[in-house]
């Protein structure tokens, strides 16, 4: 049985990938004071969505600085890490406070409309005829 809340199977996996993470390090990777994850943790706090952000945001540049330094297993471990975080947000993003389905299709509705505006924005879609 697991025990780990979310929180610590990230950091692990986080650790896994980058093995001198430390709690300190962790935090400010998340782009918070050196005391986060110690307070969350001993609080039984979840991450907070914004610092999951930055950690992944993080991640992805740690695989660019490191390119081609980065073996297979590495580089799998710190995406599977990034996975984690992004299927996290989004079970974040499908708790919505009602239950009226109505609203709750309205509300994940704009959250889609906003993220392909926000793609068209640097991608623009191209049509195959």
């Amino acid at each position: 049985m697991n025990t780990m809340t979310f929180t610590q199977q990230i950091y692990e996996q986080v650790h896994a990938a980058i093995p001198n993470t430390t709690t300190r390090t962790f935090s400010r990777d998340c782009g918070k004071s050196e005391g986060y994850y110690g307070s969350i943790t001993a609080q039984k706090l979840p991450i907070s969505t914004n610092a999951l952000i930055c950690l992944v945001e993080v991640l992805e540049c740690r695989k660019e600085l490191l390119g081609r330094h980065l073996t297979n297993a590495r580089l799998q471990t710190i995406e599977e890490a990034q996975q984690m975080i992004a299927d996290e947000i989004a079970n974040r993003m499908q708790i919505v406070q009602t239950d009226d389905y109505k609203i709750r299709k309205m509300i994940i509705g704009s959250v889609a409309r906003i993220v392909v505006a926000r793609e068209q924005q640097y991608y623009p879609l191209t049509f195959i005829m």
